[in-house]
């Protein structure tokens, strides 16, 4: 298709030439020959001709630098021919011979060059002598390459002219008059007709394969009767523009912008109309034309050539920038005629994550790279709050929101939205970290609740030991696979309340190496957040022992977490204290004072005191017993 390179100013063109020139009158005698004209400027064309008030029936086409008459409506076969000789001086006129009554109306002639294309509008007026169509008026039925088995001839849809085959058939009463003939193709030719006889004729064709068909004229009474055919199924229809069609695609993604066709022998362009027309795509000679194509889609389009055709002219697109956003035609011409589509890119770079942080009394949120322009809220209605936005090389958005708070507004939590037509994304700053204290060996609940919603992960680290995995939740299920081995089996989370928003973990048979700082971080389709918890450890005193021997008194106390104190009710002349710690990390501890003989009329109390609790212990003077309080 040497002049399929078509299409780049087709809307304005065929507004331009269709509004700004009306159409051309041409009239022309019946059964001679008569010249349709049409010009154009440019290299490398391509011509088709329709009849377009006969439904688009192809007159003509001319590509490949020679006449197509296989693209042709059967009555035109053999009847039209371009001016070859003249074709390369911008002659696209067409010649037809033995113009007919059915000839008459308006034709399309339709060039396409290298630059653009143009259409302009031909008006043929027949000119006939009173008896030739008076007396003898033939209505087509269908093409020859139809072998006939049965056809039916209706009025108005549903009164019968006659049936049965081209040869043997039968005529109702009330048309006898009317009916002359029945050729072998199965034209119907009337006779005597009149203002009575205008309205829709049908010819129902039966093949060989009893495959049914219909077609449809329409008689048009006047001084010199005239025939037009409205509709056939054997001929080829210009499919018309349709509405934009919306699509919206991911930054740096793939992209498919959708069009379709009918017909043989596509020309297929894309254009980026909102850009200036520029090139985004070709494809004609049956293969990809991209000397055209603009430079930033270079390496970046392609079509489904093993669906081309199949009638798939759409367009891929490959890292999508924001430059793509806009308004792109597609433009297809077939033997059928040629058609636009038109499509509304919109490219979005969804807000990834969302950072929040506390500088002293400064609280900070941003996020980067995203498209459109996005927008930023706090949750609260801070004294004092500053909102910027920075445009990128890329064209993508940075935006950062801070807000300063008073020392007195320690217990709130702040959370920033950001969000653009794509999504959202929420970020929450969380109040003083949470103290938790649990007893060793013990069962422990680490609370953290989430936004609630769709696509929850939830991740426990203890940060104070190198951010270790304590317990993750995603897809729907623990994920326990970079969990740390000292967590195996004690850890898990309440999964009947994970939608609800509950994301507390529960933490079994604490240990000292359990204590520290850990955060809970989660995430949902409506945002992500942190927050921290402090986590206690304690092994309370359990029991304090104390006993005499001699002028020696001891006291103690084993498996004491934190590491304990011990303190004397008296101010012993002597006195020895040791800590000692096992393996478990929990203390053991001791002492002993030396008494002297004359210390015989005194109580002895010994306390031993974390911050969990304290117990005391008494040694009394003789006479009594020991009293552990």
């Amino acid at each position: 298709m040497a002049g399929i390179k078509c299409v780049v100013f087709l809307v304005v063109l065929i507004f331009q030439w269709t509004h700004a020139r009306g159409d051309t009158e041409v009239s022309c005698v019946y059964m001679e020959n008569c010249t349709l004209p049409c010009s154009y400027e440019g290299a490398d064309v391509v011509i088709h001709w329709h009849q377009v008030s006969a439904g688009n029936l192809p007159v003509h086409s001319f590509f490949h630098n020679q006449d197509q008459p296989g693209n042709s409506a059967q009555r035109f076969k053999g009847r039209a021919s371009t001016f070859k000789d003249q074709i390369s001086r911008g002659n696209a006129s067409v010649l037809l011979t033995g113009v007919k009554v059915q000839d008459e109306g308006r034709y399309r002639c339709y060039t396409s060059i290298i630059n653009g294309n143009m259409e302009s509008f031909i008006n043929l007026k027949t000119d006939a002598s009173q008896d030739v169509l008076e007396y003898e008026n033939t209505i087509p039925c269908s093409p020859s390459n139809i072998t006939l088995s049965n056809l039916i001839w209706r009025f108005s849809h549903s009164q019968l002219i006659l049936d049965g085959t081209v040869t043997n058939y039968t005529v109702s009463e009330k048309w006898k008059q009317r009916v002359k003939k029945l050729s072998e193709s199965g034209s119907l030719t009337l006779q005597d007709i009149s203002a009575d006889q205008e309205g829709i004729y049908t010819c129902e064709v039966r093949d060989a394969e009893e495959t049914t068909i219909s077609l449809r004229s329409v008689m048009i009474h006047k001084e010199t009767t005239q025939i037009h055919k409205t509709s056939d199924d054997f001929d080829h229809v210009s499919l018309p523009v349709v509405a934009d069609t919306e699509v919206s695609c991911i930054f740096m993604e793939r992209c498919m912008l959708p069009c379709s066709y009918g017909g043989r022998d596509v020309v297929i362009h894309w254009h980026q109309v909102s850009a200036g027309d520029i090139t985004v795509h070709s494809f004609y000679h049956n293969k990809d034309q991209l000397e055209r194509q603009n430079q930033r889609f270079r390496g970046r389009t392609s079509l489904f050539n093993d669906q081309i055709s199949t009638g798939n002219a759409s367009l891929q697109l490959t890292k999508v920038e924001v430059q793509d956003e806009g308004r792109y035609k597609c433009y297809t011409s077939t033997d059928r005629g040629n058609q636009e589509s038109f499509i509304n890119l919109k490219i979005d770079a969804p807000v990834k994550k969302v950072n929040i942080q506390r500088t002293e009394n400064i609280i900070t949120c941003s996020s980067d790279g995203i498209y459109p322009k996005p927008e930023l809220t706090w949750s609260t209605s801070p004294s004092s709050k500053n909102i910027t936005v920075q445009l990128t090389e890329q064209l993508l958005y940075n935006i950062s929101g801070s807000l300063i708070v008073s020392d007195s507004e320690t217990d709130l939590d702040y959370s920033c939205t950001i969000s653009t037509r794509r999504n959202r994304k929420r970020a929450t700053l969380f109040k003083p970290d949470t103290e938790v204290s649990c007893i060793f060996m013990e069962t422990c609940m680490l609370p953290c609740s989430s936004e609630g919603g769709t696509a929850v992960i939830i991740h426990w680290f203890q940060q104070s030991a190198g951010n270790l995995f304590v317990h993750s939740f995603y897809e729907g299920k623990d994920q326990l696979g970079l969990q740390y081995q000292r967590f195996r089996g004690r850890t898990s989370l309440f999964s009947d309340q994970i939608s609800s928003g509950n994301a507390s973990l529960q933490l079994t048979k604490v240990e000292v190496q359990d204590e520290g700082r850990y955060k809970c971080y989660t995430s949902t389709d409506r945002g992500n957040q942190e927050s921290f918890i402090n986590l206690k450890i304690d092994a309370p005193v359990k029991k304090v022992n104390i006993q005499r021997a001699k002028n020696i008194i001891t006291c103690s106390s084993e498996g004491i977490y934190p590491k304990p104190e011990l303190t004397w009710s008296t101010s012993p002349s002597s006195k020895n204290t040791t800590v000692k710690l096992t393996e478990r990390l929990l203390y053991n501890i001791s002492s002993s004072l030396i008494v002297s003989d004359s210390e015989t009329d005194l109580d002895y109390s010994c306390t031993i005191s974390t911050r969990r609790n304290r117990k005391r212990a008494t040694l009394f003077k003789p006479g009594k017993h020991v009293q552990d309080l």
